[in-house]
């Protein structure tokens, strides 16, 4: 059955060498976005020291075309072997995030921003461009299932700057002094996932098939939005140090799970019999710490009371409420979650604002569990898993 489609179609050597010259092109522009990010930071101040930038960034923007070159050949829909003849705009969106990722991760040849060295605002440009990375995740699938532009190529690409983008954003806050030096074990993960598949399949031992799980696409997702906070200019360090434990778990526990599951020390039955051990007690602690966020949130309703306008008190209030009751769960954990951030950065800390932020932190993650009111967050999130 012919793939219908709107451009004209190759045979499958000619696509491939249409694609490889599509491929140069890309990768002749994004080389003239780096001299220009290069040129800006020269001419702005940093002189001789913006080469330090170039060449971390030129390493990053070479692999991803490495990445790009050594799966051209996957740029068909998926069940269909005929080779699209052009990256298409979803892929050129992929390889955007890819160019984005490359130029932050040149910030890694530089000192972390200060006074005396800093450009104005400079501290605020690489979480500005995680940020637009992470926003431009959402899109590049949409625009794919809108377009009929849904290839094994994207797949790959959109995995792969995930990873990339996640190592880089990861060491830059490491290096800056913002995260704390196990979130590496974060960026590592997917890298050692697949060079433990390939040396298994090397000494021939045995690799099963793995099943997707949603909850891998969530838990990198999370990290990328949290990532892109990590790196403004915005929270304490002690805030994000603690957060960074938090939303690094599930990552690295999933890659874990899924190494136990592919070189077969896990069975399908005691998978599935551990899955259900592990959702009943999420779903206990996820009660507990609604009813814990229940009692830790009137000292501090109390306190806002007494020194904040009746507005926010009551913003407050209602978010407060959605969190114990379970309505918008999720959405109500992240716009607490700040709020607690910016008032233990600004105003100092009590046990009862880490104890209801420590519990924003796990919702944000798992979402509110059993009984909730209304968590329309799951079907959400479950689509976005399935780009």
């Amino acid at each position: 059955m012919a793939f219908k489609s709107s451009q004209p179609w190759y045979d499958q050597p000619a696509a491939l060498r249409h694609l490889r010259l599509t491929a140069g092109y890309q990768a002749a522009g994004h080389g003239m976005a780096a001299l220009a990010g290069f040129l800006w930071l020269y001419r702005s101040g940093l002189g001789i020291s913006a080469v330090r930038w170039l060449i971390p960034a030129a390493v990053a923007l070479l692999w991803v075309h490495v990445v790009l070159r050594r799966y051209l050949d996957l740029n068909h829909p998926p069940g269909l072997v005929r080779l699209f003849p052009a990256l298409g705009v979803p892929n050129t969106i992929t390889l955007g995030r890819g160019c984005l990722t490359a130029m932050l991760a040149g910030f890694l040849g530089l000192p972390a921003p200060s006074p005396d060295f800093a450009l104005p605002g400079l501290e605020w440009i690489p979480g500005l461009l995680y940020l637009t990375t992470a926003i431009a995740d959402f899109v590049d699938g949409r625009v794919a299932r809108q377009t009929g532009r849904e290839t094994r190529l994207g797949k790959r690409l959109d995995v792969e700057m995930d990873a990339l983008g996640i190592l880089v954003a990861g060491l830059l806050g490491i290096y800056w002094g913002r995260l704390p030096a196990v979130y590496l074990l974060a960026g590592l993960a997917y890298y050692g996932f697949r060079f433990g598949i390939r040396y298994r399949r090397r000494r021939c031992q045995t690799v099963r098939n793995l099943i997707p799980r949603p909850l891998a696409r969530i838990a990198a997702g999370l990290n990328m939005g949290f990532l892109a906070v990590a790196l403004l200019p915005l929270f304490s360090t002690r805030i994000l140090k603690i957060s960074a434990i938090f939303f690094m778990l599930p990552l690295v526990g999933g890659f874990i799970w899924d190494w136990l599951i592919v070189s077969d020390s896990l069975s399908h039955q005691l998978s599935q019999h551990l899955r259900k051990k592990l959702q009943t007690q999420t779903d206990r602690l996820l009660s507990i710490l609604r009813v814990l966020v229940l009692t830790s949130g009137i000292p501090i309703l109390t306190a806002l009371y007494r020194s904040q306008t009746i507005a926010v008190t009551l913003c407050v209030f209602l978010l407060w409420g959605m969190l114990v009751v379970g309505c918008l769960g999720r959405t109500a954990a992240i716009a607490a979650g700040l709020g607690l951030a910016h008032l233990i950065t600004v105003n100092g800390s009590s046990m009862a604002l880490w104890v209801t932020f420590c519990c924003t932190l796990t919702f944000i993650i798992l979402g509110t569990g059993k009984f909730s009111l209304w968590q329309p967050e799951i079907k959400w999130l479950n689509a976005k898993s399935a780009i």
